[in-house]
């Protein structure tokens, strides 16, 4: 099968997002990213999660059909914000897939010295990147990249990523909670030990396994979850029914074989709110040590934003602050833009204006203040 045949095959997609999944528990990332650099003739694919207040990524793995010293990764990763497609990256949401080059005209950057002395020995003319992770406190990024002499990106290769990205996405959520899992030698010890989230192990039926003391302390009654007759109890019936059918999802699924999982985002009438994850635990893997089928449900609670107050602060128009609220319930600029029927780049105008009014540069730093906000 040709690699044309194959990008479109749904075998060869499912076969990606079993690795993709597989890649999640195990934390080897190099067979997807041979495979998306095959099926796509791309010269290089990397990949990377960072913790924002680390100076180096947690991951950066890569592979290549091209020589890049290691030298010249280095250089790269000590100056990634004199990237000309950073100024594209940056606003990116999480969910988002963007050919930046199509956002830029690269030779206005020939003078520099990062075109000189990365981009070009580096052949990197085109990118397609796929933003899986952006919170506020971690980024995660998987980019494509070929030469200057090569064919654009088709269609169907760009469609590929698009595809693969909310997988790519969950999967990135799924191997952080692993790795913190794996920090401890027992499933235990590490609910136990988390002190700023609420950490929960329920079997199937959504009965309380394991607690630590965060979540005993402080999911009571009348905070938008609470834990009663030792269950987890949204006040909100259709929002019960959906954690309890996430929880009954996950109690049973393999890595390989993951579905659709969706963070509930629960709030009351005191701006306090609960962002409840649910994840899929492999019993088989040796992380848990728990014979019956369960989930872990991850649970962190904080303020919702005073949009009110934050105005008053900021001072945004009326489309500037509907723009920010969509952007703080994880919509991507793509889905604002097509749900609202308005241009992209337009949307690119509304939030270089709230850069400007909030003295920030980015989407990073644009998280991190409304963070703030919700403290």
């Amino acid at each position: 099968m040709t690699d044309k045949n194959r990008i479109n095959s749904t075998d060869f997609i499912l076969e990606l997002i079993e690795e993709t999944y597989s890649a999640s528990r195990t934390g080897q990332w190099q067979g997807l990213l041979d495979k998306l650099l095959q099926v796509t003739a791309s010269n290089k694919a990397f990949f990377y999660l960072t913790e924002l207040a680390s100076e180096t990524p947690a991951i950066l793995e890569y592979s290549t059909t091209i020589n890049v010293p290691a030298k010249l990764i280095q250089d790269y990763q000590a100056r990634p914000f004199e990237d000309p497609y950073y100024s594209v990256s940056k606003d990116m949401s999480e969910g988002d897939v963007l050919v930046l080059n199509h956002y830029l005209d690269l030779t206005e950057y020939q003078h520099t010295d990062f075109y000189q002395n990365v981009i070009v020995p580096m052949d990197s003319a085109q990118v397609i990147t796929s933003c899986l992770c952006r919170d506020g406190k971690h980024e995660a990024m998987l980019a494509l990249n070929r030469g200057f002499n090569d064919p654009d990106y088709t269609v169907d290769e760009i469609n590929l990523l698009k595809k693969l990205a909310p997988h790519l996405s969950r999967a990135m959520h799924i191997f952080k909670e692993i790795n913190l899992l794996k920090q401890y030698s027992a499933l235990t010890k590490h609910v136990i030990d988390q002190s700023t989230q609420a950490v929960i192990v329920t079997d199937e039926h959504g009965k309380i396994i394991l607690s630590n003391d965060f979540a005993n302390k402080h999911l009571t009654q009348g905070m938008p979850v609470s834990i009663q007759a030792n269950h987890l109890l949204i006040d909100t019936p259709v929002y019960q029914q959906m954690l309890l059918n996430n929880i009954q999802q996950c109690a049973h699924q393999q890595f390989s074989s993951i579905g659709e999982q969706q963070t509930l985002i629960v709030t009351n009438d005191n701006y306090q709110e609960a962002r409840i994850r649910v994840s899929p635990l492999q019993r088989e893997n040796g992380i848990v040590e728990i014979s019956t089928p369960c989930a872990l449900v991850t649970i962190k609670l904080q303020h919702t934003i005073d949009w009110v107050q934050f105005n008053n602060e900021y001072n945004l128009t009326p489309k500037e602050l509907e723009l920010l609220q969509a952007l703080n319930n994880k919509q991507t600029l793509k889905d604002i833009a097509t749900s609202k029927e308005v241009a992209y780049n337009t949307l690119r105008v509304h939030l270089q204006n709230i850069y400007r009014k909030m003295n920030i540069n980015s989407q990073i730093e644009l998280m991190a203040t409304l963070a703030a906000f919700s403290q």
